[in-house]
């Protein structure tokens, strides 16, 4: 997955991956929440530049851009990079 740029409320969403993901906050700001198994976000807080969002092998989360859209940078273990 390459770096994602996200326009003024977009979202990306990561459901349970089979390895761990990093996204670094860049540029902007961002609504981080994770998600329940049926897909309900819980536990929604903003982040500001500078942030990391981690979602564990398994875990699901949803990223939101803020008004002014956000630039993330993306990590994941190397064992998943063809499958990521």
């Amino acid at each position: 997955m390459p770096s994602p740029e996200l326009a003024p409320g977009a979202t990306l969403t990561v459901t349970r991956p089979g390895v761990d993901h990093l996204f670094h906050v860049i540029e902007g700001s961002v609504e981080s929440a994770e998600l329940t198994d049926d897909g309900q976000a819980v536990n929604s807080r903003p982040l500001p530049q500078g942030s990391v969002i981690a979602a564990a092998n398994g875990a699901s989360a949803r990223i939101r851009a803020g008004t002014g859209g956000a630039k993330l940078l993306h990590f994941c273990s190397a064992a998943g990079r063809d499958a990521a």
